[in-house]
């Protein structure tokens, strides 16, 4: 096992079991292939950016699950207002990701400027 190997199994098991917050036939249907993609994306910034890269994609993954899992449940609890419902919380999660996206590329640009 290589060195940076425990970390990313220990990632990998707490990952899956946020996807345990997902109705049961969204994960069915879709878990293995979240899980694979999340292994992928670890190895992925491991080899990019290290601690730094991991703790980015711990922020989206988290992110994503949070409005995700909501957006699924209310998808499955709702009826007629489901579409109203989805929409507002997509609209949401859109904006967060907007917000994030622009602090990312600030940072990015000020790291830029000090080289």
């Amino acid at each position: 096992m290589s060195p940076g190997a425990h970390p990313l199994a220990a990632s990998v098991r707490l990952y899956r079991r946020l996807l345990l917050l997902y109705p049961a036939s969204h994960r069915a249907e879709y878990g293995r292939l979240m899980s694979q993609l999340f292994e992928d994306q670890l190895r992925a910034a491991r080899r990019r950016g290290g601690r730094r890269a991991l703790v980015e994609l711990w922020g989206r993954a988290l992110l994503d699950t949070a409005s995700n899992v909501v957006l699924e449940h209310l998808d499955r609890w709702s009826g007629p207002m489901r579409n109203g419902s989805r929409l507002l919380l997509a609209a949401a999660a859109a904006a967060a990701r907007a917000r994030r996206h622009r602090s990312r590329r600030r940072r990015a640009l000020a790291d830029h400027r000090l080289r």
